[in-house]
């Protein structure tokens, strides 16, 4: 792999959700977990820690911080050789690997039946795959 393919050059240019006007764009849906919505949520990566309720122009900027930071890593990687223990085994935000924040971050479902809050896998979609309405809370911070 090298540092002139198409995905990653579309992954460069990308976003995991944009804000136009009055309509807010995500892959899958808003942070949610089994537990409820989390508006706002931002995980700990970089060295920073765990955020709920992040006003939804900063937590734009931080999926986007999230997003960049891993990529470069992932790129000024590719002159090195691969880690020896893979992010695909143990999985974490600040794993070695590098992208492994952005890795993390697309996965919802985690070992012990955990769920972590994302807009890359989520959906509008209860466990019995009923509409899930967000609540007040989100609702407010749209």
């Amino acid at each position: 792999a090298g540092s002139d393919g198409l995905l990653l050059e579309y992954l460069l240019q990308s976003k995991l959700a944009v804000h136009l006007g009055s309509a807010l764009f995500v892959h899958a849906g808003l942070p949610r977990t089994k537990d409820g919505w989390r508006q706002g949520w931002v995980p700990a990566f970089g060295g920073g820690p765990e955020r709920d309720d992040v006003p939804m122009t900063e937590w734009l900027q931080e999926l986007d911080r999230l997003r960049r930071e891993a990529l470069d890593s992932y790129v000024a990687s590719l002159a090195t050789s691969p880690k020896e223990l893979a992010w695909s085994i143990v999985g974490g935000y600040d794993h070695e690997q590098p992208g492994s924040a952005l890795c993390q971050y697309c996965m919802r479902d985690l070992p012990g039946e955990k769920q972590q809050a994302s807009v890359v896998y989520n959906g509008w979609l209860d466990g019995d795959y009923q509409p899930a309405q967000p609540d007040s809370a989100t609702l407010d911070w749209l």
